[in-house]
């Protein structure tokens, strides 16, 4: 539907002509009609591509914000490399992510990160939870808790 929609807005902004499609259509050989077709929808086609990559790069930015922009599709979970990991005063495994995001443990369950296995922390897996919350499983430790985006 997103696509013709789009293919819509970019016929009406002439990026697509709606005359060189029917002057496609007209065309006897299957082969130069396709060819004729492949042509022109080719910007169609760059710009859905643009979009679709895009649409995906903002639900990444926007995993774990408190609102997340209604027309991005949201994501599930989400699996990152770690660049950094560390405890703070309280005893809580912050990590900072390849993307640049900062995740805090909120909630132990009796899970204890020690400091030995700081350099253990590769990747985690950030999924969604019940009420607008998360979990936070840290690779390879197996280990899962709930967690906050801090930035």
């Amino acid at each position: 539907m997103l696509s013709i929609l789009l293919a819509a807005s970019l016929m009406l902004q002439g990026s697509v002509s709606e005359q060189a499609l029917l002057e496609c259509a007209e065309i006897d050989n299957n082969s130069k009609r396709l060819a004729c077709f492949d042509q022109t929808v080719g910007p169609l086609r760059k710009a859905i591509d643009e979009r679709e990559e895009k649409r995906a790069q903002q639900a990444v930015e926007d995993f774990g914000r408190a609102v997340a922009k209604p027309e991005v599709e949201a994501l599930d979970k989400l699996e990152v490399a770690v660049t950094e990991a560390r405890l703070n005063r309280s005893g809580e495994l912050v990590v900072t992510l390849e993307n640049g995001q900062v995740w805090r443990q909120t909630s132990s369950n009796g899970i204890a990160i020690r400091q030995l296995h700081l350099k253990k922390v590769k990747t985690v897996v950030i999924s969604r939870a019940a009420m607008q919350s998360h979990r936070m499983r840290v690779e390879p430790l197996g280990r899962s808790f709930k967690a906050k985006r801090v930035r």
